[in-house]
């Protein structure tokens, strides 16, 4: 690979903000509907495998999620005193 073709290589460009959002935009129009819904379960599994490490740790966690917390794993412990 050339100088020139590595400074014009578009990995470049998508480092800065109008280059991230082209790629996203690339990256939508490349994948499948399934795809994207597989890619939501994924990062929503992340999320309350966070939260539940959070709660946990007796740490703040996001309000909307209190109710399944409580009933998936009791009372939230003193804050930094972890169940083993």
């Amino acid at each position: 690979m050339s100088q020139e073709e590595f400074d014009n290589h578009p990995g470049w460009r998508w480092c800065t903000a109008q280059g991230a959002r082209d790629h996203a935009l690339l990256l939508g129009l490349e994948t499948t509907f399934r795809e994207k819904l597989e890619w939501l379960e994924q990062s929503e599994d992340f999320s309350l495998r966070l939260q539940t490490s959070r709660w946990k740790e007796g740490l703040p966690v996001d309000p909307r999620l209190l109710p399944i917390l409580e009933a998936a794993l009791g009372p939230q412990p003193a804050r930094g005193k972890a169940e083993s």
